[in-house]
């Protein structure tokens, strides 16, 4: 069974993050501060444009988080295409993130993700209706004697050590503000124009919002997220926007953050 982290902290949120200018938090401030708790002011000031060691691995994983559920979009896209006439797969796919240590110097982790996909049917249609369902899953298991989402959730889990520390959910999802997944199928005259939308929901609180055009629309990717993914001040290694709104939810994604952040406290909970 995963353990609470020491970071990206794995318990509950209660408020709505802080949100900083320009996206980037001030060098005497860490990126996951809590509200209401004031961060340890650092033995050493950094240099100026250099970020302390803990918000750079943070930052680092965030990066990971989101290069994993690109691929995940891209591949839910084709194979969902390919199998639109033969077992069909549903619009929209889960991932169990965890991380694993790789170094101390410099601190590094490596994201491994647990996923879930569904077979087509108005069972699983409905993004928030989905969530809702898999969280009241999750809680049956832990009145039962215990909740892991990768042995009783998952379809595929990657290599990973059994201790390794859950640190957030995401989602793959075929329904876009381009159009749902069944309007696609319709207009779509193959995989590379069938666009996707991706959530993930962290332990640190933050939350990233991915949107993936179809050739149609020219490939583009855009990222939005409510804590930064610069490792260096001032210097984007991706174009990303920072996007505060998103702890507050818009009105057509606002009951898919809440069953999201249902989920992940469950998850939470049972990994304690």
């Amino acid at each position: 069974m995963a353990h609470s982290m020491s970071y990206l902290h794995a318990r509950p949120d209660h408020g709505t993050g802080p949100a900083y200018a320009n996206g980037h938090p001030p060098a005497s401030s860490t990126a996951n501060q809590h509200v209401g708790q004031p961060a340890p002011a650092p033995s050493v000031a950094p240099p100026a444009g250099v970020r302390p060691e803990r918000e750079v691995a943070e930052a680092d994983l965030r990066n990971q988080v989101v290069d994993r559920l690109r691929k995940m979009n891209v591949l839910h896209g084709q194979h969902a295409w390919e199998r639109r006439n033969r077992d069909p797969i549903g619009p929209h796919g889960l991932a169990f993130f965890f991380s694993v240590p790789l170094s101390v110097q410099p601190l590094r982790y490596r994201l491994a993700t647990a996923t879930r996909m569904f077979l087509d049917g108005s069972d699983v249609d409905n993004l928030p209706r989905l969530l809702y369902e898999m969280r009241g899953i999750g809680a049956g298991f832990l009145d039962a004697g215990g909740f892991d989402p990768r042995s009783q959730m998952a379809d595929r889990v990657e290599s990973m050590p059994p201790d390794a520390r859950y640190i957030g959910l995401g989602v793959s999802s075929l329904d876009t503000p381009t159009g749902a997944w069944r309007e696609m199928l319709q207009t779509s005259d193959g995989p590379l124009n069938i666009p996707g939308r991706c959530y993930a929901l962290l332990a640190d609180s933050s939350r990233i919002l991915c949107d993936r055009r179809g050739e149609r629309e020219f490939g583009a990717f855009h990222i939005s997220s409510t804590h930064s993914l610069d490792l260096v001040h001032g210097h984007p290694m991706r174009a990303w926007r920072f996007a505060p709104h998103l702890l507050h939810g818009e009105p057509d994604t606002k009951e898919t953050w809440h069953w999201l952040t249902q989920l992940h406290h469950l998850i939470v909970e049972a990994s304690r």
